[in-house]
């Protein structure tokens, strides 16, 4: 997404880096994208936990605990690996569903700003989307059109907005 943005003039490289160049790059896009801005603020408060831990595997030779299980009751319970204080089913889940949020997102936002004059991108409400082709954005008339979508993060998940 970073190469994205950066072939359509919206540098988000800092949302990747260290906090002191996170909050400067932030404090830059508030001046000229606020909504942007707060978006990847927001955005930031998942993405880093996933990026530390693809970090952990990847570079520490981290390797996640296998399940184990022990006996409850007539049954068996199977207790996970952790990542991030939380299941790491929980935590892939999350974490996928707010990266494909943010890849959609991100993209028709950069995409948008490459439209002329007159013409905007609007949101289709859930109901109004065929379940064939489940098309959330259209193009629309900047002026007497659809309103116009503006990038907000939400918590809601990518099959729900």
């Amino acid at each position: 997404m970073q190469n994205l943005g950066k072939s359509l003039n919206v540098d988000i490289g800092f949302l990747f880096r260290k906090p002191e160049s996170f909050e400067k790059g932030i404090a830059g896009l508030e001046k000229t994208e606020p909504e942007l801005a707060e978006y990847l603020r927001r955005t930031r408060l998942w993405s880093e936990p996933l990026l530390k831990s693809r970090n952990d595997l990847e570079h520490e030779a981290g390797v996640l605990s296998r399940v184990t299980y022990t006996p409850a009751g007539n049954g068996v319970a199977a207790t996970e690996p952790v990542v991030a204080g939380i299941p790491v089913t929980q935590f892939v889940g999350h974490s996928f569903d707010r990266l494909i949020c943010f890849v959609e997102e991100f993209a028709v936002h950069c995409l948008k700003r490459q439209l002329p004059p007159g013409i905007a991108i609007t949101e289709l409400a859930l109901a109004d989307r065929l379940a064939e082709a489940p098309e959330r954005f259209r193009v629309t008339l900047a002026s007497g059109g659809l309103p116009p979508w503006r990038v907000a993060f939400h918590t809601s998940r990518f099959d729900e907005t």
